[in-house]
C-alpha cells in the first residue's frame, strides 16, 4: 500500500520523458541519460509455456543481470523482487542482484518487503502510517489519506510491520487479525 509500483512506474516514465527532452513533473531533479530502461512491475506468469510467476520473473531478471554485465549504462527497475517464493531464498535473490548491481556501478531501484537484507546499497523506506491516527475516520477509501508516503534512510533494514495495523484500520474480521498476531508471537 505504499505506492511502490506506482513509484517505479512513474520514475521510469520521468527517465523516459527525460531521455526524449521534456520536462519532468518536478521542481528539481538529477537525471542522467542512460542507454536503456530496464523495467520489471508485473506478474509475468504464463500459464500457456507452463512457467510460474517466480520462474518467469527469474528469467527476466536473468536476462536484466546480463544486459547490466555487457552495458555500463543501465538503469534498472524491479518491483518486489522474487516476491513469489520462500521469504528465506528471496531475500538471498533480492541481495544477490542488488549486490550484483552495485559491483558494476548500475543506477537501480528494488522494492522489497523483506527485512534484514545485507546487499550495500542506500536503502529507503516509505515512512508509513501516521501516528496520530483515528480509526473511527479510516475506511476502505480514504485509508491513503494516513499513510506518510515520504520516503526516509532506513539503515537498520527492518521492513515496517504494519500489516495487522491497516488490517484493524480496514475492518478486516477480527479473528484473523488475532490469530495473526498470535502467531507473530510464536
Amino acid at each position: 500500500m505504499a505506492g511502490k509500483t506506482v513509484l517505479l512506474k512513474t520514475v521510469a516514465l520521468c527517465q523516459y520523458l527525460f531521455q526524449f527532452g521534456f520536462y519532468i513533473p518536478a521542481e528539481n531533479a538529477e537525471i542522467c541519460l542512460v542507454d536503456k530502461l530496464l523495467l520489471l512491475v508485473d506478474d509475468l506468469q504464463s500459464e500457456e509455456n507452463g512457467l510460474s510467476s517466480f520462474a518467469s520473473e527469474m528469467l527476466k531478471v536473468n536476462e536484466m543481470v546480463a544486459e547490466v554485465l555487457k552495458n555500463d549504462n543501465v538503469f534498472v527497475l524491479i518491483d518486489e523482487l522474487a516476491r513469489t517464493t520462500n521469504p528465506i531464498e528471496g531475500k538471498a535473490i533480492v541481495n544477490a542482484v542488488a549486490t550484483i548491481f552495485n559491483e558494476n556501478n548500475v543506477r537501480s531501484l528494488i522494492t522489497t518487503h523483506y527485512s534484514g537484507l545485507n546487499a550495500q546499497c542506500r536503502k529507503l523506506r516509505v515512512k508509513g502510517l501516521l501516528d496520530s491516527i483515528s480509526t473511527k475516520n479510516i475506511n476502505a477509501k480514504n485509508v491513503n489519506d494516513f499513510i506518510d508516503y515520504s520516503l526516509v534512510e532506513d539503515n537498520v533494514g527492518d521492513a515496517p510491520q504494519e500489516a495487522l495495523r491497516i488490517c484493524e484500520l480496514l475492518g478486516i474480521h477480527e479473528e484473523i487479525v488475532n490469530k495473526a498476531q498470535i502467531e507473530l508471537k510464536k
